[in-house]
Formats: C-alpha cells, structure tokens, sequence
C-alpha cells in the first residue's frame, strides 16, 4: 500500500470481511424461484430478483357460472367489481323471476386462479321489481352496492363483504334521492369515499352523490345537479382520475349531446367541487365509454357516433386539475361498423395502455352476438385490432332492451382481461365468463437489474452482475448492442418494452450496460 499526494496505489487484492474485492460490479438479493446462471434477471416490488417471465396469447372459451331465471332475456344491468389483492370479483344483475313485474336483484362472487374462475353462491339483494344495480371495490373484499326500488321509488345503498366466494351483506341505507334512478354509474376513490352518478326518474335531471363509507354503514351526500334546467339526460358516466377527482360525462339536452366535467372531493368533505363544463360531442351521439391512462396521463372517450350509423368513434381528453380539455377537432372515426347497442360498450385498460372493449352487435351474424377489441391509443389516435366478432358463439348476449347491458372486462393481471357476460337462448339463460390473456411480460424499462453470475434456488442469496460487470451468453455478434426480449433471452432488435442489455464484447461476453 502506497500513499501518494494524488491518492493511494494499491499492490494486490483488497479483502473486505475475508472476500476479496472485485472491481466487477455485483449486488446480492434473496432470489424469487429458481435462477438459471447468466439468466436475465429483474427486481421485484418486494427487493427479491426473479428470471423473466413470459405470458402466451390464450383466450379461453366461455364457460357457464350460474343459470338465471329462465326467459327472453338473461341477467340484466350485469356490472362487476374487481379486488386485486384478492383476485376476487364480485357481479350484480336484475334477474325476472318469470312473475309479471317482479324481479330480483342477485350477487356473487369468484376467485381467479390462472384462467379459472371459482363462483360461489347467489346472494339476493332485493326480491322485487328493481333497476340499476351498481357495485364497485372499496379493497379489501368490501364492496358497495346501490340499487332502485321501484315499488318504493327510492333507492339505496349497503356494503357487502367477501370470504372466499361467500358474500354477507350488510344494512342497507335509503339514498334520499325520493325516486328510483336511472343510467346510472358508481365509483370507489377510496376505501372511505365513492361516488353515484345517475338521472333522476321524474325530470331526467343528472346528479351525482359522494357517498361516505365508516365500517360497514354508508352515507349519502347531498345531491348535485350537472347543469340547472337541463332535462332529458341520462348515459351516465363515472371514471376515476386519482383518489379525490373522477370525470363525470353525462348526455343532456340538448339535442344528442354529451359534456363532461373534472370534479374534486378533498378530504373529509360530502359534496364535490364541480369543474368547468365541457363538450365531448354535440348532437353526435350519446352512448359512450369513457378510459383514462394513468402511465400516458391521456383519455379516450369512445362513442357510438349518431351520424355515421352508430359506429364506433374515438377522441382524446385531457385535463389539469379540474380543467377538462377535450379534443373535438381530432376524431378517429369508423373503429368498428357493426351496429352497436347503446349502454353496451364497456371497457378497461391494462398497465401498458391496450385498451380493450366489448359490445353487443345487433347486425352481426347470428344477431345480437357479442364482439371484443384491443384499442391503442396513441395521442390523438385511435387503432382498433384483435377484433373478435360472436365470442358468445352464437347464443344472444343480453335482451333487446339496450340499456341491459351484459359483457363487462375487467383487468385482473398483466395483460389479462376477464369478461362476464349473460346469454341468453330458449329454455336456458346463464351467467358466463372467458378470459382473454394478450402476450405479456413482467419485464419493464425499470425493472431489468443485469445476469444472475451462477445458478440460485428459491430463496438463496443471489449474486447479480450489474452495469459494468460482464456475463456469458452464446451466439453474440462482437460490437454490437443487444436488447433484452420479454422472455429473457437476448436480440439485436428491441421489443416492447425497449430495454437495453449491453454490448457485444466477444461472441460468448456481454458488457452489461442498462442504460446503453
């Protein structure tokens, strides 16, 4: 060891803690599974390291859950909540009975394991004539229901909770709108918080709700009108922006209009700051879908376009606190060309921004069958592919009544969308489900840490060589840069996403360089 006045010369190896230092740079984890030696590897949300997994493109067929009441027309208003840290959901829908003017309200619930969904039994919320169920996740298997009674022209709201695929419901509370409801649209911000959308019976006035939850008891806030004097409304739309703001869409008059709005609601607060009002499209259509994208801070507003035969159109949206910026000069027209029922577009968007959409199209072939697409939306436009005409292979999806909606997708895993629908066919209705696995990764630009420098066992610590470092790798092409695929193995081409290796060395070395 020798001191000099520009730093200290070193002849031989440096220990630390009786391991000599290594000038290639490595860091130790616990390792998530098995490791292969100079397998690429990721960190994980918990600090361990794991290979790469790659997803396959599978779609399942449709497979029945429960038969409902036996007539024309299958489970009606069909919604769906999703609990992701307990791969449960929980589904709602108006079932006749088969008695003129009675109904009844059912819910229930399912594990996801893989492909599989494991459903448990009905619960009835209300045996009685009744409309627009809601239910959204307030996390942690608790659940809100709303619902219209229409022999008492009023409607309500109560908690369900889950165990397993056993729902208990809870009391229910009167909502104070003095009259059943109409399209209408619910949302959770927050385990404490969710909003309720909806048009009120006698005058078609749109109003929202914030709803208050504290153990299992809800309360209502009071109501809030969209814009005074505004009747004929209706196709309410909820979507939720962060854990105090929601977009509230809404058509009203007049002519076929929708507008929309950004509102707030901070802290402990029961009424929303109402943004200013803006104008998605003007006497263009009413039925719509509205999808925002969290990574790309963008919205798409999809409708079925009223002077193009119904077919299916697309603009964005974007706003700025409470400012709602609409762009009506760029549409993306024509998607689809089927004729689509109103109330039956639904939708969810995955964690890389595919979007994907089912509906109901009456023209296809058989009639009334049920379609699905992937919708990309990049800025201002909008491609439609993987389209899929009569996933309901040939049984009607739902009634001929539009607003009885019944195919909904949730996303409930990487690149995983697990559909609920209701079929309809003389002498057998059912509740059913399929799932729809688009090819997926858990690799991210972020997450691709560097090579595994030995074979590792669940749980081993884990040696990992990092930027700087070099690993073993066969085939490669000296002097040039390599990408990782969403497999793990190596390519001169990126795929999506981009992330980068390193760089070529010899035909069997790599220079580990993420950021390269």
């Amino acid at each position: 060891l020798e001191t000099t006045s520009s730093g200290i010369n070193v002849t031989g190896a440096i220990n630390v803690n009786g391991a000599a230092l290594s000038t290639a740079p490595t860091i130790t984890a616990t390792a998530n599974g098995s490791i292969s030696a100079n397998e690429a590897v990721i960190v994980e949300s918990d600090g361990k390291v794991a290979g790469i997994t790659a997803i396959a493109d599978t779609t399942t067929s449709s497979t029945n859950l429960v038969q409902t009441a036996n007539n024309t027309y299958g489970p009606r208003y069909l919604q769906t909540a999703w609990d992701d840290a307990n791969n449960t959901v929980v589904a709602i829908w108006l079932e006749h009975t088969g008695y003129a003017g009675e109904s009844r309200i059912n819910v229930a619930a399912g594990t996801l394991s893989g492909n599989t969904l494991t459903w448990g039994s009905n619960v009835v919320v209300y045996a009685n004539n009744a409309k627009w169920p809601q239910v959204a996740s307030l996390g942690g298997n608790k659940y809100i229901l709303t619902y219209s009674k229409v022999p008492e022209s009023d409607s309500y709201g109560r908690i369900a909770t889950v165990s397993g695929t056993t729902v208990t419901l809870h009391g229910e509370t009167q909502s104070g709108v003095s009259n059943t409801m109409n399209d209408t649209d619910l949302i959770a911000l927050s385990s404490s918080r969710a909003i309720l959308a909806y048009a009120h019976n006698s005058t078609d006035d749109n109003y929202i709700k914030v709803i208050q939850i504290s153990g299992n008891t809800v309360s209502f806030g009071s109501a809030q009108i969209c814009a005074s004097g505004n009747a004929n409304g209706g196709h309410n739309r909820l979507t939720k922006l962060s854990s105090t703001k929601f977009l509230w869409t809404y058509y009203r008059a007049p002519y076929v209009t929708v507008y929309g709005r950004v509102c707030e609601v901070a802290g402990g607060a029961t009424s929303a700051t109402l943004g200013a009002e803006a104008l998605f499209i003007d006497n263009k259509g009413a039925s719509h879908l509205t999808i925002y994208d969290p990574v790309k801070d963008q919205g798409a507003f999809i409708w079925q376009h009223s002077q193009r035969t119904d077919k299916i159109c697309a603009l964005r949206w974007n706003f700025t606190g409470t400012t709602l910026t609409v762009q009506t000069s760029t549409i993306t027209n024509d998607l689809l060309t089927g004729d689509y029922d109103q109330f039956q577009l639904q939708g969810d968007i995955s964690t890389t921004s595919d979007i994907f959409i089912t509906a109901k199209n009456s023209s296809g072939s058989p009639s009334n069958q049920g379609e699905y697409f992937k919708l990309v939306q990049n800025g201002d436009t909008f491609t439609a592919s993987n389209v899929t005409a009569n996933f309901s292979n040939n049984d009607g999806v739902m009634s001929t009544v539009a607003e009885h909606q019944s195919s909904v997708p949730l996303l409930v895993g990487n690149g995983q969308f697990l559909i609920l629908w209701g079929s309809y066919k003389s002498g057998a209705n059912y509740l059913r489900y399929f799932v729809r696995q688009y090819p997926a990764t858990d690799l991210t630009n972020e997450n691709f840490i560097g090579f595994a420098s030995a074979a590792y066992s669940n749980g081993a610590t884990a040696t990992i060589n990092v930027t700087g470092n070099t690993t073993t790798q066969s085939s490669l092409t000296p002097g040039q840069k390599y990408f990782v695929q969403n497999d793990g193995s190596l390519a001169l081409t990126a795929a999506d996403p981009s992330v980068a290796a390193g760089r070529a060395l010899t035909s069997t070395k790599l220079l580990i360089n993420t950021g390269d």
